[in-house]
């Protein structure tokens, strides 16, 4: 029976960490972009320009 060595802990953490992020980012991601879309169709008609 093997020991878990610190290397394989720290990178389990680091891939757990890391893909912890990617899923904040996944959500963050989603909000900016319906964010985006209300601000988009609330933008009255008439104005011209992509600011």
């Amino acid at each position: 029976m093997r020991r878990r060595s610190h290397t394989d802990s720290y990178l389990g953490g680091c891939l757990f960490g890391a893909g912890f992020a990617v899923k904040i980012l996944w959500w963050v991601a989603i909000a900016v972009l319906i964010l985006w879309l209300i601000g988009f169709a609330a933008r009255p008609k008439g104005s011209s320009g992509r600011w």
